[in-house]
């Protein structure tokens, strides 16, 4: 891959950032794995606070592959 300036860029981790992409976005997407009300938390039904919890991981998730390859 060239980068703009003509250099070669270094190609570090792709397919681990595109697992940490992914993986997000595929446990969003298949909501068979939530679609229940059992367990409650603190009176918040399952799917809910499951997609609750999605945010921050899809976060991390996010930074992580941000930060893999990086110098």
């Amino acid at each position: 891959m060239l980068a703009a300036s003509g250099r070669r860029m270094r190609y570090h981790g792709g397919n681990v950032k595109l697992l940490l992409l992914l993986a997000p976005c595929v446990l969003a997407l298949w909501v068979p794995l939530y679609n229940s009300i059992p367990p409650v938390l603190f009176g918040i039904p399952f799917f809910y606070w499951f997609q609750l919890v999605l945010i921050p991981v899809s976060a991390l998730a996010i930074v992580a592959a941000d930060r893999i390859g990086k110098d």
